[in-house]
């Protein structure tokens, strides 16, 4: 981090130059630690448990999808506060959310000629689950209801065989997060500094995995192929440097 500092104090003049501070460009690399840090949130293992999965399935590709439009709803509600200088990072933070979904949907074996449809059928899904999700969020004296069906709806995808409990766990969470969202400074976060709480059903081994993890990540380039990256430092490299996920 000192290094950085000084690098950037000294070269201050060529970083400018080249547009780095300009609006547009903050307005994306804000965008970028937001996604990272909620791509990252909304993959943790107690939202596996709440689904009934085991830790080491593969989750689906819809579940993925509609667990991180769950947490990019967080993330623009709270952008919705910051008026027009938020207006710009949301923008690149759906962005980043469409060329994540499209290289899924390239890791999953579509041919190519059809990932844009493929996309935009997902992007119909995905906006319509954030309209049922602001619904549920408006109504605060019914328990929950409204909101733990539309979650029921999306992330359960209407599943009769989930206890009512675990949905309403998950309303729970929603309510609480975005009370802790909403609390955050703007300074904190705009660079992506984000109090996320835990999962439901989170245990005391997946927090101590997520707070001692090397953090290797993970994804797919654009045409599909599986890489991984650092959302500490940001490296990628095609293989991991040890187990996705392996505590320190």
């Amino acid at each position: 981090e000192a290094r950085r500092q000084k690098f950037d104090s000294q070269y201050d003049w060529l970083i400018r130059f080249f547009g780095f501070y300009s609006t547009e460009s903050v307005a994306i690399q804000r965008a970028n630690k937001l996604f990272h840090n909620l791509e990252v949130q909304s993959q943790r293992n107690g939202f596996k448990r709440l689904l009934g999965l085991n830790i080491e399935d593969e989750v689906s590709f819809q579940t993925t999808q509609h667990l991180l439009m769950l947490h990019t709803w967080f993330v623009h509600k709270r952008l919705l506060k910051e008026g027009d200088s938020g207006k710009m990072v949301q923008e690149n933070l759906f962005d980043n959310v469409w060329e994540d979904t499209k290289r899924r949907i390239r890791a999953a074996g579509i041919n190519e000629l059809s990932v844009n449809k493929h996309l935009m059928e997902t992007q119909k899904w995905s906006f319509g689950s954030c309209v049922t999700y602001d619904h549920g969020f408006e109504i605060e004296n019914d328990k929950n209801e409204e909101l733990a069906t539309a979650l029921w709806r999306a992330v359960f995808q209407s599943d009769d065989s989930v206890p009512d409990k675990k949905v309403l766990q998950l309303a729970n969470y929603v309510r609480k997060q975005m009370k802790v969202l909403y609390d955050v400074p703007t300074d904190r976060f705009l660079e992506g500094d984000i109090d996320w709480l835990d999962p439901p059903m989170t245990t005391r081994d997946d927090m101590l995995i997520d707070s001692n993890v090397k953090i290797w990540r993970p994804t797919y380039s654009a045409t599909g192929k599986l890489y991984y990256w650092n959302i500490y430092t940001r490296e990628s490299r095609w293989k991991a440097e040890a187990e996705p996920w392996e505590a320190e």
